[in-house]
């Protein structure tokens, strides 16, 4: 996995990368620089049942190596902003769905979560996913779900290449530092100047609401 992120971004960006295991822990993981917290079933690919659990294990141990590019390397601002760490991380289990299963696992993937965010959840009369009340701020339709579907309309837009270049740019450009949601708009805006996508219309940013998102 690590080989894969670093060619489809850039090289790993810390000295090492590890993974404590925890049990009992009620989520799957959580990334720190440099080391994941793990739920020890998703190690053992067998759940507390007896059944196997491969393709969620392999999700959630890709979405905290991913926080080390999107996340740790680059962070969001504010919490305005979580969409930015949580719903790149989600898009990269995608990515790593599509590499190891098949193109078809990776229109799969967000086909699921359209059906979690529209059926499940009742997404349509959610707020956008920018400037949510902090009771609201890792809620699974919109931070993690509706927030990987606009890196994915993004990477489909644009062209997987060229979308792809603009963020290993933007991981060199913000390396260490921190990015809000405009700055990451701006930055798309830049690096593609050929661009047949409105940025501004695409986000739609304002100060206190991003509505299209």
């Amino acid at each position: 996995m690590i080989k894969f992120m670093s060619e489809k971004f850039i090289e790993y960006p810390f000295e090492k990368y590890g993974m404590v295991t925890i049990q009992p822990f009620s989520y799957g993981g959580m990334e720190h620089q440099t080391i994941t917290a793990l739920n020890r079933l998703y190690l053992k690919n067998i759940d507390r049942y007896g059944r196997n659990i491969e393709f969620p294990s392999q999700n959630v141990i890709m979405h905290e190596l991913a926080h080390q590019w999107i996340g740790d390397l680059v962070t969001c601002a504010t919490w305005n902003d979580l969409w930015i760490n949580e719903g790149g991380a989600v898009w990269c289990e995608s990515l790593w769905q599509e590499h190891k299963y098949g193109e078809m696992y990776y229109e799969w993937s967000f086909l699921g979560r359209r059906d979690f965010y529209l059926y499940y959840d009742d997404g349509i009369e959610l707020p956008p996913i920018y400037g949510l009340p902090i009771e609201d701020v890792f809620n699974t339709s919109l931070v993690y779900f509706k927030s990987s579907w606009v890196y994915h309309m993004l990477y489909a837009a644009l062209g997987h290449d060229k979308f792809l270049n603009a963020m290993r740019g933007l991981m060199k450009e913000y390396g260490n530092k921190s990015l809000d949601t405009k700055n990451f708009s701006d930055y798309l805006k830049k690096s593609i100047p050929d661009s047949k996508i409105d940025f501004d219309t695409f986000f739609e940013y304002h100060p206190k609401m991003c509505q299209s998102i």
